[in-house]
């Protein structure tokens, strides 16, 4: 015989001996079911304060959850009114340069109309003093 085979043998031994005690003895019986009713109602009470520990968990871990996704939809919002923003500034400081631009064009522009008029006025000065003759006129002197 194997070493298990004859550990076998003693454990059905030992469960017939326990079962022959507890046949003859009714309180023993008694005794027997109110421990297995009294650990039942602990097993109960414990399962049920499991339960109601592990409800208040899921609670919690719905709130934080709940509060998590409200900050990441405050959060893309703020960002996307940051971009927003910085995408009028851009677009505010492109237009300043390009107003400015067209400032100095315009005024580029009025200063060479000026320069062309002042040109123009003393080429037309210069033809009407070549045309009137020479700077100076001879006077003749009377004999007198």
């Amino acid at each position: 015989m194997s070493d298990e085979e004859e550990y076998t043998s003693e454990e059905e031994e030992e469960v017939v001996e326990e079962t022959k005690e507890g046949e003859g003895d009714p309180e023993f019986i008694k005794r027997q079911d109110q421990k297995r009713s009294d650990l039942d109602e602990q097993l109960k009470e414990y399962i049920n304060e499991w339960r109601k520990q592990r409800a208040k968990e899921e609670d919690e871990l719905k709130k934080l959850k709940e509060k998590q996704a409200k900050r990441k939809i405050s959060r893309a919002e703020e960002e996307q009114k940051m971009a927003q923003r910085k995408k009028e500034e851009e677009e505010r400081r492109v237009r300043e340069v390009e107003e400015k631009k067209q400032r100095e064009i315009e005024e580029k522009r009025q200063r060479l109309e000026e320069a062309e008029k002042k040109r123009q006025a003393m080429l037309q000065a210069m033809k009407d003093k070549d045309k009137k003759g020479p700077n100076f006129t001879i006077a003749k002197k009377e004999a007198g």
